[in-house]
């Protein structure tokens, strides 16, 4: 049970960054390295710094990873990995 949605942001974000490096979200698993893509592609919409050598009290960065604009980069710019 998840107390505010800041600090459920944040604990999602935070189990993509353990040692298993993957997050199951409903039917579809999301890997630590389509995020360190996206942070490395030049349109996309998180930072270095939100996947490596993260903050993990950073609640703009949780959001920024959970935001629709990152749900519409990650559709338009990887078809292939939707499910």
């Amino acid at each position: 049970i998840c107390q505010d949605s800041k600090r459920g942001l944040k604990t999602a974000r935070n189990q993509l960054f353990t040692g298993a490096q993957i997050l199951v979200l409903g039917n579809f698993p999301c890997f630590y390295h389509q995020l360190l893509e996206f942070a490395k592609h030049p349109l996309g919409p998180l930072f270095n710094c939100d996947v490596e050598k993260v903050d993990r009290q950073d609640d703009c960065a949780a959001a920024r990873l959970f935001s629709a604009e990152s749900l519409h980069f990650h559709v338009s710019y990887y078809p292939n990995q939707v499910g």
